[in-house]
């Protein structure tokens, strides 16, 4: 993964957690990246977690 292409998942994954996009949208749009569901799952629950 490129560092461009790391940067669009994580505006992806924080635009998921903000509410900005669905979980659906969000899994569909780090697809078209070339994440696997996998990865996506991971990366989205990172960012999710709380920050203290």
């Amino acid at each position: 993964m490129t560092p461009l292409q790391r940067y669009i998942a994580e505006e992806i994954a924080t635009d998921h957690v903000d509410g900005l996009l669905s979980r659906r949208e969000a899994l569909r749009r780090l697809a078209l990246l070339g994440v696997g569901t996998a990865a996506a799952t991971t990366l989205i629950a990172a960012c999710g977690e709380n920050k203290q």
